[in-house]
C-alpha cells in the first residue's frame, strides 16, 4: 500500500515513536528486516523507540545485534509487522496491552527528492533476518547493561517515550530556539505562534 518512491504513515505510528527523518537505527533495523515504515505497525514502533531511549539512558549506542537478542519480527495480515520479545530472554518493556483499532485509517503519504535511505516497496520480511542472534563478548555486556538499566521489572514503554526522552536520544530534533532581533529582545508569544503553524 505505497505509491512509488514514497512511504506511508501512520498517525498512530508517530504517537508510538515514529519521527522523520528516520532515525539511523530505524534505518538500520527497517534495512536488516527488509520492509518499509508504513508496515511497522504501532506497538513495533514503541519497540524500537523504547530500545533507542534506553540505550541513550544506558550510554551506549543501539545495536542491531542487541536489539534482535531482545526481539524477534512477527508478522501480521496484509504485509504488517510488530516486534514481540524473545522466549527465554528478559524482557527490556512490558508487553503494551494496546490493539491500536483503526490504527489503518489515518494515513498520509510523503515522497522524497532524495533517495529514501530504507526499503519503500511493501514486500515480505528476509527470512534470514529473524535467525537466531548469537551475541559477542562485548554484545552480551551492552545487554545486561540495559537490563540492569531497565531495573528489576520490564519498562511500561508508553510512560517512557515522552517528548524530553525521544529528544535526548535525537528520535526528534529539540525545538529551535526562538530568534532574537538586533535589538536584543525575544518575541516568544509570537515565535510560539509561528511554531505551532510551522
Amino acid at each position: 500500500m505505497c505509491r512509488s518512491g514514497s512511504v506511508v504513515v501512520y498517525a498512530d505510528a508517530l504517537e508510538a515513536g515514529m519521527r522523520l527523518p528516520l532515525h539511523p537505527f530505524y534505518v538500520m533495523v527497517l534495512s536488516h528486516y527488509g520492509i518499509a515504515p508504513g508496515q511497522l505497525m504501532p506497538n513495533g514502533w514503541r519497540a524500537l523507540a523504547g530500545f533507542v531511549v534506553l540505550s541513550h539512558f544506558t550510554g551506549v549506542p543501539p545495536s542491531l545485534a542487541v536489539f534482535r537478542h531482545f526481539f524477534s519480527l512477527c508478522g501480521f495480515p496484509h504485509k504488517h509487522y510488530s516486534f514481540s520479545g524473545n522466549d527465554g530472554v528478559d524482557l527490556l518493556f512490558r508487553q503494551p496491552n494496546l490493539k491500536n483499532p483503526g490504527w489503518k485509517e489515518e494515513y498520509f503519504f510523503l515522497s522524497s527528492t532524495a533517495p529514501w535511505p530504507c526499503p519503500v516497496q511493501w514486500g515480505a520480511h528476509y527470512r534470514s533476518s529473524n535467525f537466531q542472534q548469537v551475541l559477542t563478548r562485548t554484545e552480551e555486556v551492552v545487554a545486561a547493561d540495559l537490563l540492569r538499566a531497565r531495573g528489576a521489572s520490564p519498562i511500561d514503554v508508553r510512560m517512557y517515550l515522552h517528548e524530553s526522552n525521544m529528544a535526548k536520544a535525537s528520535i526528534i530534533r529539540p525545538p529551535s530556539p526562538p530568534p532574537t532581533p538586533q535589538g536584543g529582545f525575544s518575541f516568544p508569544a509570537l515565535w510560539d505562534s509561528v511554531r505551532v503553524l510551522l
